[in-house]
């Protein structure tokens, strides 16, 4: 019975993984550590050295600034002009022409909001690490890792999951997925998704994206299934990183996202900023969380604000309560 109970937990650990998870190492990115100011008794300044003196020119009429010439520049290495039009004249008036000058920088163009302007791109290769956590008490009973890999204008994902310690007698093998597709100005646009749980090909299930024709086929060898494809569907990989290339977000999402087994809807909300405690640090994060009825399983998202908002927790949380977690351990990147 002990064995049996152990086993059920950590098929539940591995249906997290299955409803929605999302090469040499490279050197961490992390936030740049804080400015730490220290007070230093101030020298005495050293004696300038004298300048020769020179003739002053004839009055002339005044004109724009010039640029300085070589002979002073040549005697006064440390000093920078200021460019032109913040050089004061000696004849301008002052507050009337500061006026217009104000006027003509309120009409420059300013930067574009976030939520219109392309999402800034991950790095070419990361890797993410997890453990895989079963109950509230904390009990590692395996480990997961992504990879993502994006270049000329193409992404992969490979997500593999194994159980460790004594759990690995009782659920033997890996649990592999992989999503392949293109980026876009809107995101990534999954083609192909592949799952294998364990080492059996008849656990084996796909998902093939076919945007010509508006259609999704998904389902096992000899058992697949073609529905209607709608605009921005992902798979249970590609959704992860989606959400990093349009993060920060607000309000409710609408997300329609494949397994390789089945086909769904989901709303999710944006619960807030929250502060997330992982082997990797104090991080902040945006919390998601599915907007479930009465009876169905939930799932909660964490994405790190300071790790260009890649997922660093999963929760699952099962129809009568039992909760599954992945939790971040490391993040490499190039």
């Amino acid at each position: 019975m002990r064995r049996l109970l152990w086993a059920l937990g950590l098929s539940l650990l591995l249906h997290l993984a299955v409803l929605f998870a999302p090469p040499p190492p490279v050197p961490t990115f992390a936030p740049p550590p804080p400015l730490v100011a220290r007070l230093q008794p101030v020298s005495p300044p050293a004696a300038p050295h004298p300048k020769p003196r020179r003739k002053p020119a004839a009055a002339t009429p005044r004109s724009a600034p010039e640029a300085l010439p070589q002979e002073a520049a040549e005697t006064a290495p440390d000093t920078i002009a200021p460019p032109p039009e913040l050089a004061p004249a000696p004849d301008a008036a002052p507050a009337p022409d500061a006026a217009p000058a104000q006027a003509a920088a309120a009409k420059e163009p300013q930067p574009q909001d976030n939520a219109e302007s392309p999402p800034p791109p991950l790095p070419g290769r990361i890797r993410i690490a997890y453990r895989l956590i079963k109950g509230t008490q904390g009990l590692v009973v395996g480990r997961m890792t992504h990879d993502w890999e994006a270049r000329d204008g193409q992404y992969t994902v490979t997500s593999l999951a194994q159980a460790t310690g004594l759990f690995s007698l009782f659920v033997p093998g890996t649990l592999i997925q992989v999503s392949r597709g293109e980026l876009t100005p809107q995101g990534l646009k999954p083609l192909s998704f592949w799952i294998q749980r364990g080492q059996s090909e008849k656990r084996t299930e796909s998902a093939s994206f076919d945007w010509g024709a508006g259609t999704l086929r998904f389902g096992p060898p000899g058992e697949e299934k073609t529905v209607s494809l709608p605009s921005g569907t992902q798979d249970v990989l590609s959704i992860l990183y989606q959400l990093a290339y349009t993060a920060p977000h607000t309000g409710v999402l609408e997300l329609a996202v494949t397994n390789g087994r089945k086909f769904d809807h989901y709303r999710y909300r944006v619960a807030g900023e929250e502060t997330l405690e992982t082997p990797l640090g104090v991080l902040a994060t945006e919390r998601l969380e599915r907007i479930q009825a009465p009876g169905e399983d939930g799932l909660e998202l964490w994405l790190a604000k300071d790790y260009r908002w890649l997922p660093v927790k999963l929760r699952f949380i099962d129809r009568k309560g039992e909760v599954a977690e992945q939790l971040v351990e490391e993040i490499r990147a190039e």
